[in-house]
Formats: structure tokens, C-alpha cells, sequence
């Protein structure tokens, strides 16, 4: 027995060995694949599909009857009815988007589009079998065919809501089907409605016109230069109907405004304001629906691979950014998303982007984006919307657009004072002049007269001779420490802005005298009594270009005064612009800064200048070209605005019309008439010496050195006399000029006899 299990176990693991070797032995035959298509080759024979099959729907419609395509149509019509003819529409649609996105190398399709098209698809289906649902077998080919009328007999039979319940249900499935296929909006819909209640009551008027009878009203004659030019246009002999050209708005004659600011005469006639056909119109371009959706997909894949759950909410495209409202997923802090901006920059391919979190009285954080091109927004438009129209300010500001494309516009009384900053060609120039002609469109000479500042000589000069002008466009700083001497009636920076003082001044003891607190209140007054003895004042619009060239000419002063009429002057309707292109501490110092709380910042060069403007950064990540931050008095962050644009061209014409107006030229006004006090005159008057002063150089001549310690010490005077007394020495050239840790210099030698 036990020989026996042995030799069955033998030969049971002979057998193993020999199935195992076997096995090894053997070879596995490769696997054989069959052919397979790229993913974008099956796409592209996807939609030649699509077009071939609507092709041969459509030619199956108007074919005859023995012909090969004959069942196919005969399928399509039972099925679909009188829908069927939007079959090959359909398909043809379907198959040139989907070529349309391979060769653009973008995705045209969605399952948006394609549950949208349906739903459409089997609404209209649905409408069209509505009117033979209650038919138990509908005529074949006819209404919605098989599926409209199974569709009907389903919403009027089987869930009983009768014809007007089922049209209703099948509409709004349409509308729902309309808005996910086409990605029509509700703003959008309410546009068409109106655009459609605008048409059919504009046609219900015109017919309502032809029963009635038509009354015209002649229109008031035209200005003497239109007329002039018809007259010169009829006699060339030209042909055609000749457009009226606009009336300009006539404002009436005030009383002639006294004081120091009257520097020329009233003209003979009544002031015309300009027409805005003085200006240009520029179109603008528009961002892509693709595009914009591609971006809002590549912001939220890029935040998902970081674990930043968040999904874009909104968009507004404005024209220069586009802002995507992106809203943090729960449990996401803020500064997560704020510090991947340059992840972000990078997958999006942008050069920069601008991440303002969050968005003020939004639970969003915005993400700027540039656009591919910016859109000029022109002064024009900016006039000509309803923002502007609508505003009450008395001096109105067209600043631009922003991000959401809305018009900006802001009151510069309200402000009260505007502080301007920006690297050259940012667009800081432009500004000015579109803040002047804003003010050129609204006021005549007689409520506002314009101060400007000019020490580059070019910037402002082309505003030269308008009738607003206090002063010529001044240029010079400062006369005397120049050494450029000036012309008669010629004033320099420094006597303006003293002059603006004293006019400050004048007009708080006329309100003291009158009893009235601002501008407003008086001027009102005024206007209702008619009193010559309580004239109007106008404002006073004092603008600087360049202020750091007068911080570098005379500091103290330009400081001192500057802060003066921003701390005081806003009641009696003085206000200030001011710009520089190097917004550095020792140029906008704290006490300017502090007096200006609306500021503009254009693109600087660094988050250092970002911060002396602004008090954070983000105008070093600005695009120029009028790309601005604008920091309102009452916001507590600032908004970013394309600013408006207004040509040299449109200048000159405004300033053109302006000066057809403008009187004969008055007589050259000096310093004394203008109200400057006698110390700014030319001649100006020696100071009185120093009783002291023998003495003081008697000691120095017998010391061999000089300095207030010593004439303090020495005379029993104040320290204020005695460094009086030094530079009275100093400027009779006894002794030298202060050096660093030592005594001045004694010129005088010890025998000589001064006396």
C-alpha cells in the first residue's frame, strides 16, 4: 500500500512539472488592435456628417416622389410634421459649429447648447400638435407630426390642462430651451420687449399723425456765422438738401461780476455754450462670448487644482478689463485667492491682472483681466448719457467708464479738491484737458473763471485766450529767484496763488457781511434780487500741471498756500486740480495729501508711488492709455475707470468757439490792481536796518567769525533778532553763507573803518 501512494504521487508531480514547462514554453499571441481616430478627427467627421445628412434632408423635401431619398422622407415627416422642415436647419446648424470650433481650436458646443436645442426643438413640435391633441389619430405628416402630437395629447388629455394650460407650459419651455441655447439673458429679453412696445408705439403714433393735422412751429433763426456759412455754401452753388445745424444753448445775461477777478468786459452779446458736434464719436470694440467663457473656465479649473473651490458668478466686460465676479466656495479665505494672481496671470496668458477683493457691497471677488483691445471712450458719449445729463452738480466731471462699461461722473464741489498722479503717456494730460472742457461745455465767463498753472509751457497753452482765463496761462514759478524779469501785467505762480488767497478772503467778508455761509446760498441771493451791490461770484478753477516743479522752486511757499485754500477755500466755490508726473513724499507731502481726499492715479512706475497717492497699491499693475484708478471722498476703495478722451483737434475747435467770443482785448492789469500787496511788486522796497546792526558788524569785525549764538549772547537780543541781524549781514556781504559746523565767514578786514 505504501508503494502504491508513492508512485501516485510521483507521477502526479511528473504531471505538473511537464504542464508547468509546458506553460513556459508556450507564447502568447499578441493582442491585435483595430484601428483607432483621434478625438479631433472623430469631431471633424462628426459635423461633415451632420452637413451631409441636412443636405440630403433638405433635397429629400423638394425631390419628387420615385426618387431614392423618398423613405427617409416620408420617416422625417411622420415623425416631425410641418417641424420636419427644421430638421436639416438643425443638423446643418449643429454640424458648422462643431467645424467651426476644430478649426478655431475652441470648443463652440456645450451641453447647454445641445439640452437647449432639444427643449426648443420638442416645444415647437409640442405647439405646433397642440391644436389636434384631442384627435386619437392626427392626419399623417401634418402639425407636429407623431412626436408634437404625443407631446399635446399628453399635456391637454392626460394631465388635463387643457389648451390654454398647454400652451402656456409648451411657451415657457421654448423661452427656457431659447435662453440655455442661444445664452440669451432676461436683461436681454426685456430689451426686446421694449425695443417692441417702442416700434408698435411709434407706429401707433404715426398712424394717429397722418389723421391728425401736423403743426410746425418755425424754429428760432440761427447764429450769424451758420448763417454766414449757408449763405456762402448757396452761393458756391451746391446742391442738395443741407442739414440745420445745431442750436447751441444761449444762457442769460447776468450782472457783470466786481472785484479783483473781472479782467475783461462783458461782450456785447449773450454767451453760447458749445454744441457737441464740436466733438468726435469712436466706436468700440467688443470681446468675444467664446473668449469670455473660455477664460471663466481656465479661472475656475486653474483655483480647482490649487483646492480653491470657487465658480464665476458674473461678468462685465467694460473697455479696457474685464471683470469676472468670482465667488469663494465655503470655508475659502479671501487671501487663498488673492495670492495666486500670478498663477492665474499665467494660465490665462494676460500680462498682469488686477485682483480687487472683495468687491466693494458685494459678496464677489473681482478678477480685471485686460482686454485684448482697449475701447476709446470719448468725452462725447460721456456727455451725452443720461449719467451726466442727469447729475445736479454745478461743475460736472466726465471722468469715463468702468469695468462694467457704466459712465463715471463725479462733481468737482462735491470733491472738493483733485489730486492727479501718473507716469508720462499714462494719460495724465489727457485728463486735465478733458476736466477743462467738461467745464467749457457747462459754464460761461460769468459763473466760473479758470486759473492755470503751466511751468512745462506746452501742456495748457493750447487753452490761451479763452474768455474763462483769470490770468494768461502762467508759466513762469517765480520771477524774482529765476532771474527772468517779468513783462508788464505778467504775474508767475507764486502772486497767483497769493492772489487766490486774498480773493478767498474777500469773498468770506462779503458772506460775513451778508450773512450767507457758502457760494450756493449767495449766489442764489444774487440771482433773485437782482442787486448790483450783491453781484454773482463765479467759481475759480485753479489747475497745476506740474506741481513738483514748483515744490522744487520755492517749497515753503507753494506748500503753505496750496494747504491754505484746500483747508478754507471750498465754501467760497474756489477749488484746486493739481497733477504731477513724480508722486514722491517730498513732492505730495502729508499736509497736501491729507487737504485732498478724491485723487486719480494713473500707471506709476512702483507700489511705492501706488501708496504716496492712494495709501495702498495697485496702480503700478495699470495698463496707461487712461487706464486710472479714481479714489471718490466717500469710497472706501478706489474705482478702476478708462478715462475720456478728447483729441488736440476737438480742443481746438471748443477753445475756437470760445474765443469768436471773447471781447476786445482789455488793458494789461498790474500786480497792485489785481490785489497783490506791495511786498510782490518788482520794485520792491528795502527792508528797514536794524538799530542794532552797527554794533552787530563792529563785533564780527573784531571776533573774525559770525553767528546768531554770538550776537545773542553778545547783544542781549532774541535769537529770532539776531538771526535777523546774520542775514542782513549775509546780504550787505560782510560775511559769508552758513557752512555745516562752522562760523560764518568775516569778509571785513580788521582795519578797515565801516563805519
Amino acid at each position: 500500500m505504501g508503494k502504491r501512494r508513492t508512485i501516485r504521487k510521483q507521477a502526479t508531480r511528473g504531471k505538473k512539472e511537464r504542464a508547468t514547462a509546458r506553460r513556459r514554453t508556450t507564447r502568447v499571441a499578441p493582442r491585435i488592435e483595430g484601428p483607432r481616430l483621434e478625438p479631433r478627427l472623430q469631431r471633424e467627421l462628426l459635423g461633415l456628417f451632420l452637413l451631409a445628412l441636412a443636405v440630403f434632408t433638405l433635397i429629400s423635401f423638394f425631390s419628387g416622389a420615385p426618387t431614392p431619398e423618398a423613405p427617409w422622407r416620408a420617416i422625417v415627416r411622420y415623425l416631425f410634421g410641418w417641424g420636419g422642415l427644421l430638421v436639416p436647419v438643425g443638423l446643418g446648424a449643429l454640424g458648422v459649429l462643431v467645424l467651426w470650433g476644430e478649426m478655431r481650436n475652441e470648443p463652440r458646443l456645450d451641453w447647454n447648447d445641445i439640452l437647449g436645442g432639444m427643449l426648443l426643438f420638442l416645444s415647437i413640435l409640442g405647439l405646433l400638435g397642440l391644436p389636434s391633441a384631442r384627435e386619437w389619430i392626427p392626419a399623417p405628416g401634418s402639425g407636429g407630426g407623431v412626436v408634437g402630437h404625443v407631446l399635446a395629447q399628453w399635456l391637454v388629455v392626460r394631465l388635463q390642462l387643457r389648451f390654454l394650460g398647454g400652451l402656456f407650459l409648451l411657451l415657457l419651455a421654448a423661452l427656457v430651451g431659447s435662453m440655455l441655447a442661444f445664452d440669451v439673458r432676461v436683461r436681454h429679453l426685456v430689451a426686446v420687449f421694449r425695443a417692441v412696445g417702442g416700434g408698435i408705439a411709434w407706429l401707433t403714433q404715426r398712424l394717429y399723425r397722418r389723421r391728425s393735422p401736423v403743426i410746425r412751429v418755425a424754429p428760432e433763426p440761427a447764429p450769424h456765422r451758420v448763417r454766414r456759412e449757408r449763405e456762402r455754401k448757396e452761393e458756391e452753388g451746391e446742391e442738395g438738401e443741407e442739414e440745420e445745424a445745431p442750436l447751441p444753448r444761449i444762457i442769460g445775461r447776468r450782472e457783470t461780476q466786481g472785484g479783483p477777478i473781472s479782467m475783461a468786459a462783458r461782450p456785447a452779446g449773450e454767451w453760447r455754450l458749445p454744441p457737441l458736434d464740436l466733438l468726435e464719436v469712436a466706436g468700440s470694440a467688443e470681446v468675444s462670448q467664446a473668449e469670455i467663457r473660455r477664460q471663466a473656465r481656465v479661472i475656475e479649473e486653474t483655483l480647482a487644482s490649487f483646492n480653491v473651490q470657487a465658480r464665476v458668478v458674473e461678468v462685465n466686460c467694460g473697455p479696457t478689463v474685464t471683470q469676472f465676479a468670482l465667488q469663494p466656495g465655503t470655508g475659502v479665505k479671501v487671501s487663498r485667492i488673492t495670492s495666486l494672481a500670478s498663477d492665474l496671470a499665467l494660465a490665462l496668458s494676460a500680462p498682469s491682472i488686477r485682483i480687487e477683493a472683495p468687491v466693494p457691497g458685494r459678496p464677489v471677488i473681482g478678477i480685471e483681466i485686460p482686454n485684448p483691445a482697449i475701447s476709446l471712450v470719448t468725452l462725447r458719449e460721456i456727455l451725452e448719457s443720461p449719467t451726466f445729463q442727469e447729475h445736479r452738480g454745478p461743475l460736472k466731471i466726465a471722468l469715463g467708464r468702468d469695468v462694467s462699461g457704466q459712465p463715471v461722473v463725479d462733481d468737482l464741489t462735491k470733491m472738493p479738491h483733485l489730486l492727479i498722479a501718473g507716469t508720462t503717456g499714462s494719460g495724465k494730460s489727457v485728463c486735465i484737458n478733458a476736466i477743462i472742457v467738461s467745464f467749457l461745455y457747462q459754464h460761461s465767463p460769468e459763473t466760473l473763471r479758470l486759473i492755470m498753472i503751466d511751468p512745462k509751457r506746452v501742456e495748457l497753452s493750447i487753452f490761451q485766450d479763452i474768455p474763462h482765463l483769470a490770468f494768461p496761462v502762467v508759466t513762469e514759478i517765480n520771477g524774482r529767484r529765476s532771474g527772468t524779469p517779468l513783462e508788464a501785467g505778467e504775474v508767475d505762480a507764486l502772486k497767483v496763488l497769493y492772489w487766490a488767497t486774498q480773493e478767498m478772503e474777500r469773498r468770506y467778508r462779503v458772506f460775513a457781511r451778508e450773512g450767507f455761509r457758502n457760494i450756493t446760498g449767495y449766489n442764489k441771493a444774487a440771482r433773485a434780487e437782482a442787486n448790483p451791490n450783491l453781484p454773482v461770484m463765479p467759481f475759480i478753477v485753479l489747475v497745476i500741471d506740474e506741481l513738483a516743479d514748483l515744490m522744487m522752486v520755492a517749497p515753503e511757499e507753494v506748500e503753505t498756500m496750496i494747504c491754505r485754500l484746500a483747508q478754507l477755500a471750498r465754501a467760497t466755490g474756489i477749488h484746486l486740480v493739481l497733477a504731477t508726473q513724480r508722486p514722491s513724499v517730498d513732492v505730495v507731502t502729508g499736509l497736501i495729501k491729507a487737504n485732498f481726499p478724491s485723487r486719480i492715479s494713473f500707471a506709476v512706475s512702483s507700489s511705492v508711488d501706488s501708496r504716496v497717492v492712494l495709501d495702498m497699491v495697485g496702480a503700478e499693475q495699470l495698463l496707461g492709455r487712461g487706464d486710472m484708478l479714481y479714489m471718490a471722498p466717500d469710497a472706501p476703495k478706489p474705482v478702476r475707470i478708462q478715462g475720456s478722451y478728447v483729441s488736440d483737434e476737438e480742443i481746438e475747435r471748443v477753445v475756437a468757439f470760445w474765443k469768436e467770443q471773447r471781447p476786445e482785448e482789455p488793458p494789461p492789469v498790474s500786480p497792485v490792481q489785481l490785489g497783490m500787496p506791495l511786498a510782490w511788486r518788482e520794485e520792491k522796497e528795502e527792508e528797514p536796518e536794524d538799530e542794532l546792526l552797527p554794533e552787530a558788524i563792529a563785533l564780527v569785525r573784531k571776533r573774525r567769525r559770525a553767528s546768531a549764538a554770538l550776537l545773542q549772547r553778545r547783544l542781549r537780543v532774541s535769537y529770532n533778532r539776531a538771526a535777523r541781524l546774520i542775514e542782513l549781514l549775509e546780504r550787505k556781504g560782510i560775511v559769508g553763507p552758513e557752512e555745516q559746523g562752522r562760523s560764518r565767514e568775516v569778509y571785513l578786514p580788521p582795519e578797515d573803518d565801516l563805519e
